[in-house]
């Protein structure tokens, strides 16, 4: 995986990738959406740009906490959508 970095458009994204059509905010609302939970009640979570060199896709990765549920999202960067989401029951 490349790991080279460099700004474009005010984000960071790998070199050589393709040009983004939501950024991280924006994927941040989908995957609050998708789950049906308000994004400002989410207080600990991380989000981050990955491109795989072998498929060629940028997808954002996002996972985070609410309740007794760990949420973790794939978001295809080049069209916003939704292409891998798990929601786990954990014990505290």
């Amino acid at each position: 995986m490349n790991k080279r970095k460099v700004a474009r458009a005010g984000f960071v994204t790998d070199v050589g990738a393709p040009c983004l059509k939501i950024g991280k905010t924006a994927a941040r609302k989908k995957a609050a959406k998708y789950t049906g939970i308000k994004l400002s009640t989410i207080k600990k979570g991380t989000c981050y740009y990955d491109y795989d060199d072998d498929d060629r896709v940028g997808k954002y990765e996002i996972k985070f906490t609410k309740g007794n549920y760990k949420y973790d999202l794939e978001i295809l960067a080049a069209t916003g959508k939704v292409i891998d989401y798990e929601k786990e029951l954990i014990n505290r």
